[in-house]
């Protein structure tokens, strides 16, 4: 039973998590007398209810039922424990959030206390609750009295937690990248205040796809922040910076990095072998020839392990740098087809083949008949080869038809979907979006959406009579998500057909989806490609704008215009989130703008912090409208280029200083476009001073937009191209 619920707790799936077998391991680990049977049913009921309100309810934990008093069920540890991975809505995490506040979780030791706050920030993401996480984080950084928020191990738990979702890092799927840095560094300021010791464990999460810094400069940053603090990196910490300077298709560095990853493997054994040798010692008497041998063996043993687990770790991330280098591409991989084919295990093969498809789909020297006819080899080798590891993947038709996509192939790219509809490969979510945008790229929208809507239906899990579900267990996660949905929204919007993409977003509840900050921000760009198609608007706005789209195109939604609809939304999601920041933030402009403003660093205030209680919004009884959306650098463009449209330019320096509270740092060309629509405004020599020593404080000296790169954005160019700052 405990392996159970350590499982749940962990966030582990449990296929076998039925009640009946429930009851039969809880009555068998619970044979203690003292344990009553109500009780001990009690426990079996919460934990097979699969919802989070009906396990508080039957554990007599509710908020209704009293905080100022111990429940009548007891509950143990473990089991407070488990609570947190049954939270599968986020309609329940306003239940999850009131655990904070109950005589349980102050009962808990200092350990627990900060696995339990772990436990609910890595569920609260999963769940898409980005407000309650955030309060978690606030729970842990803003408050001294629980003992655990002392701990180097809970810090290193919670930051591990930021990296447990289930979907792939940096996916359209997954949580914002922005929003996992932003916890993360509110964690590291916190453990520098409270001097908390930085350890391996601690710096760990921090080299994860998940939080790693995207560009080849912050990730060697943050290696040379880990070694300034005296923790000695190990090789996987190089290893993440290695695949960063991969990522970006630098491969001196990149094979750099490598080299230096050898050197640590190579100290790493000779180390391990001196010590052997001196284990070894003791025995020597007894066998003349045994410290040669035993050398021998502890060599041979890291030198496999080196092969197995270094080598072509390494060397496919090195492959990865070649984007710009077809021809070492193809002969870098020839070197670790023979090296897995002589030392290593065959379905090592998968993932080399998959980074060389990577390579080439997004190389320009390779054209699409290039990736189709390497496709179809390696389809044929399978078959009259019996390579068995050395197959299609979906993965691998998902990166061909990308690469189709890319290179505005959409007929082939339609073709290929057809072909694998019929091999054996089961699509996923990722494969049926590519070929959903095939379809809307190609100009056919309902069949775009017929595509996800097969998706939706076949993608149920297959019952049989062993192993059907109990009408208790957990709900299945949607099997759509925002992603595909955005594709045929921003498909639609292009096309001209304006109030279909409205229509289209407020169908997502129909489809078990909430919106994510990129819907937002592909409802925006449609508002004002609706205004500027009826004729409303200026300055730069309508550069993509369908060429057949002409005056009279309705640009009313629900009997508003569309902007203003876009405009309320967004200011609604800020100001729901964040509404101590709602009332405290002010148009940097305006007298004493930076001494006003930099009082609300980015990291101060918080809601919890600000009204007097932990969690406040998440338990508020103003229910939110999107906790899922973190706004993102190009939601707030996209809003910045709404208002400027429309000839509200007074509102965007109140816009920067949403970006700076919440430190979302802006492109070049976004912060030209701001500056360049507030010029329209005509504010006076003294506000536009007061902004540039804004900017600059915020983004750095010399950051501010130069007036020749506003004047350049001006007549219709791009004024981030060339010399944009002062």
């Amino acid at each position: 039973m405990r392996k159970i619920v350590t499982g749940l707790a962990q966030g582990e799936d449990q296929p076998e998590f039925s009640e009946r077998l429930v009851r039969k391991r809880l009555y068998k680990q619970l044979a203690d007398p003292d344990v009553a049977r109500a009780v001990a049913e009690s426990w079996t009921d919460a934990l097979a209810s699969g919802s989070l309100y009906q396990a508080l309810e039957r554990l007599d934990l509710l908020e209704s039922a009293g905080q100022d008093r111990e429940a009548r069920v007891p509950v143990p540890g473990w089991l407070f424990l488990a609570l947190p991975a049954l939270l599968h809505s986020p309609n329940e995490a306003i239940y999850l959030a009131g655990m904070f506040l109950t005589p349980s979780f102050h009962a808990l030791d200092p350990p627990n206390q900060g696995l339990f706050i772990a436990r609910a920030i890595q569920f609260f993401i999963r769940c898409r609750h980005f407000v309650a996480a955030r309060e978690a984080v606030d729970f842990l950084c803003d408050h001294h009295h629980p003992p655990a928020v002392h701990l180097p191990r809970t810090f290193a738990r919670c930051l591990h937690a930021l990296t447990k979702d289930h979907s792939r890092p940096g996916s359209a799927s997954g949580p914002p990248h922005d929003l996992l840095v932003a916890l993360a560094t509110r964690m590291r300021s916190t453990m520098a205040k409270r001097k908390i010791e930085r350890t391996v464990e601690t710096c760990r999460p921090l080299f994860h796809p998940a939080l790693i810094p995207r560009d080849p400069a912050g990730a060697h940053a943050l290696l040379a922040s880990v070694v300034a603090a005296r923790v000695h990196p190990p090789p996987e910490f190089l290893h993440s910076v290695m695949k960063v300077y991969a990522s970006s298709g630098l491969p001196q560095a990149t094979a750099k990095l490598r080299d230096q990853i050898y050197r640590m493997v190579r100290d790493e054994e000779a180390g391990a072998v001196e010590a052997g040798n001196e284990e070894a010692g003791a025995v020597e008497a007894e066998a003349d020839d045994d410290d040669g041998d035993f050398a021998d063996l502890a060599t041979s043993e890291q030198d496999e392990l080196r092969v197995r687990d270094v080598f072509v770790k390494l060397e496919t991330t090195y492959l990865r740098s070649l984007t710009n280098d077809p021809p070492a591409a193809l002969k870098q991989f020839e070197l670790l087809r023979a090296h897995i084919a002589e030392h290593s295990h065959p379905h090592e093969m998968r993932r080399v083949w998959t980074v060389l498809f990577y390579v080439l789909s997004v190389s320009r020297d390779v054209t699409g008949a290039d990736l189709l006819g390497l496709l179809h080899q390696l389809e044929h080798a399978a078959v009259s080869e019996h390579r068995s590891h050395e197959r299609a993947t979906a993965r691998i038709y998902t990166i061909v038809l990308q690469g189709l996509l890319q290179r505005r192939e959409y007929e082939h790219a339609i073709s290929l979907w057809y072909h694998v509809r019929r091999t054996p490969v089961r699509p996923d979510l990722v494969l049926f979006t590519a070929a959903a945008t095939a379809f809307a790229r190609h100009g056919d929208l309902a069949l775009a959406e017929r595509t996800l809507r097969e998706f939706s239906s076949s993608s149920s899990p297959p019952t049989s009579s062993s192993s059907s579900p109990s009408p208790s267990s957990p709900p299945p996660s949607p099997t759509l998500d925002a992603a595909p949905l955005n594709v045929l929204m921003s498909a639609s919007s292009r096309a001209g057909r304006y109030q279909a993409t409205y229509d289209l977003f407020q169908r997502f509840p129909s489809y078990g989806v909430r919106p994510n900050a990129a819907t937002i921000s592909i409802l925006l760009d449609t508002a004002r490609y609706a205004s500027a198609a009826s004729g409303k608007g200026f300055g730069p706005g309508d550069e993509a704008l369908p060429s057949h789209a002409g005056g009279g195109v309705p640009d009313r939604w629900d009997g508003q215009e569309a902007w203003r609809v876009g405009e309320q939304l967004v200011w609604s999601i800020l100001e729901q989130g964040w509404p101590d920041a709602a009332r405290s933030l002010r148009d940097p402009r305006s007298t004493g703008g930076i001494r006003a403003f930099l009082g609300l660093a980015p990291s101060a205030p918080t809601p919890g912090a600000a009204e007097g209680r932990p969690f406040a919004r998440t338990l508020s009884p103003d229910s939110l409208l999107f906790p899922q959306i973190h706004p993102s650098e190009r939601l707030f463009r996209s809003f910045i280029q709404l208002l400027g449209y429309h000839s509200t330019s007074e509102s965007i320096p109140l816009v920067l200083a949403w970006m700076r509270f919440l430190d979302v740092r802006p492109t070049r060309e976004t912060l030209v476009l701001a500056v360049l629509y507030i010029d329209e405004g005509a504010p006076t020599d003294g506000q536009r001073r007061r902004l540039r020593e804004w900017l600059e404080d915020w983004l750095g000296r010399g950051m501010a937009p130069s007036d020749d790169a506003i004047a350049k954005k001006r007549r219709g160019g791009n004024g981030a191209e060339a010399a944009p700052f002062n």
